[in-house]
């Protein structure tokens, strides 16, 4: 938990793993794997998705939150989520048929230190 809430990246279990290999923590992949599915059903962990695809693990936060995740160097924030998507689900709902029971809002853009970067790039 300390290595994530530490991380402003999403880790992937292999990162994971070898990080705490560094800091001296012998522990299996699949002792990884076991503890953050642990840990995500205890919401204390949250799966975030990479602009690739790629699944990644961040600390959770209090409350309903989403993430927005910097395409560029992958800085992922958390902020307050919020249940006004009730039409859309009401929309998907009558147009599938289905039942929603959860969802999963996740943006992407780039950050602050990303946008002056690529800002900085296009001055030269």
């Amino acid at each position: 938990m300390r290595l994530l809430k530490n991380s402003e990246q999403p880790m992937t279990p292999l990162e994971i793993y070898q990080a705490l290999l560094q800091s001296g923590t012998a522990l299996g992949m699949v002792s990884v794997y076991r503890a953050l599915e642990l840990l995500t059903e205890l919401d204390l962990v949250c799966v975030v998705y990479n602009p690739d695809g790629s699944a990644g693990y961040v600390a959770g936060a209090d409350g309903h939150h989403h993430h927005i995740l910097c395409q560029n160097c992958c800085r992922t924030i958390v902020f307050e989520g919020s249940e006004n998507l009730s039409d859309l689900i009401e929309r998907v709902e009558a147009e599938t048929k289905f039942r929603v029971s959860d969802h999963l809002l996740q943006l992407y853009g780039l950050c602050p230190d990303c946008q002056k970067q690529s800002t900085n790039t296009e001055e030269y």
